[in-house]
């Protein structure tokens, strides 16, 4: 959503027949965003996809374009910068065709893929996945993901050492 820029990942909702015309929230404050964000309730085949690494089959592949600012840095407006490969012939002509009214920097393969690891790497399956397909019928949400998400002890304790000898991370 342009009013909170790139960098500051949040869900945005609009709505045309209510009269609540938006939701816009932060990933702390939505137990959707949270367990989307954690892996909670992916779909098994996000988790194993045959698609990645360029093998859809598609002539022409779009994607977010993560760590834009360090390859190409004149493109980083924190409004969002997609990647186009171009993986055949057909999808080279598709793009000559409409390069004359686009803004595109050519890069590399490796520039598009370093900041985007599930370009050739899985997601990881959440631990707790189980747990909540198991219990999400006829528990409350909130609280089930709350519950479900608690860091670990021993992440909280190193969290709390490093908040206090360090300090706590600046709010963006």
């Amino acid at each position: 959503r342009r009013n909170c820029g790139w960098r500051k990942y949040a869900l945005s909702l609009e709505f045309v027949n209510s009269s609540d015309s938006a939701y816009l929230v932060n990933p702390a404050s939505d137990s959707y965003l949270k367990a989307f964000c954690s892996e909670l309730f992916n779909r098994q085949c996000c988790h194993n996809c045959a698609f990645r690494a360029f093998k859809s089959g598609s002539d022409i592949t779009i994607g977010d374009f993560w760590g834009v600012e360090e390859s190409c840095p004149s493109l980083s407006d924190d409004i969002g910068v997609s990647a186009v490969c171009c993986n055949t012939q057909v999808g080279e002509n598709i793009f000559d065709g409409v390069k004359s009214i686009i803004q595109y920097v050519p890069t590399s393969i490796e520039a598009v893929t370093r900041h985007n690891k599930t370009v050739f790497g899985n997601h990881r399956i959440n631990k707790k996945r189980g747990v909540f397909f198991s219990e999400v019928t006829g528990s409350n949400f909130d609280e089930l993901v709350e519950r479900l998400l608690i860091p670990p002890l021993w992440y909280r304790i190193l969290r709390w050492i490093k908040w206090h000898t360090i300090g706590r991370p600046k709010e963006q």
